[in-house]
């Protein structure tokens, strides 16, 4: 877990440094195993996540390229929808709002962090599917800078 860890870790902030970035921002997640009870698997499940791992190794791999990290709380990111602010609970993993608007649940909640985290302006940037990022040759991204 460790290895693959450092290996993910890595790969993101090199393409992030590549791409110029200066800050990455994540969900705060310190205080996820206080005061829950989901019962005895659950409950495992939860104090096996490597949460605090992957903080700390995306911290210190981004600080060697001079970039920085910010914590924002992730209250109820999953469960509001970007498009028209109500809160409904997903279920399942495709979360439709009344209003029309649906998107897999991470991708609404990591939405939903960098629009905390910028205000009330839009994210900057095209968000990852939740479930990879697959690599092939033809794929084209846009540059920040001109070569």
């Amino acid at each position: 877990m460790r290895d693959i860890l450092h290996k993910e870790t890595t790969a993101l902030i090199c393409t992030l440094h590549a791409r110029w970035v200066h800050e990455v921002t994540i969900g705060d997640v310190r205080d996820i195993r206080q005061g829950l009870d989901y019962g005895p698997k659950a409950n495992q499940k939860i104090h096996q996540m490597p949460h605090g791992q992957l903080r700390h190794m995306l911290t210190y791999k981004a600080e060697r390229r001079g970039m920085r990290v910010t914590l924002q709380d992730e209250a109820y990111t999953s469960q509001t929808c970007p498009a028209g602010g109500r809160r409904h609970k997903p279920r399942g993993r495709e979360d439709r709002c009344p209003c029309g608007f649906h998107y897999h649940r991470n991708g609404v909640g990591a939405y939903n962090i960098g629009a905390r985290y910028l205000g009330s302006g839009p994210v900057v940037g095209v968000m990852a599917s939740p479930l990879g990022v697959r690599y092939t040759p033809h794929m084209r991204f846009s540059s920040a800078r001109e070569d």
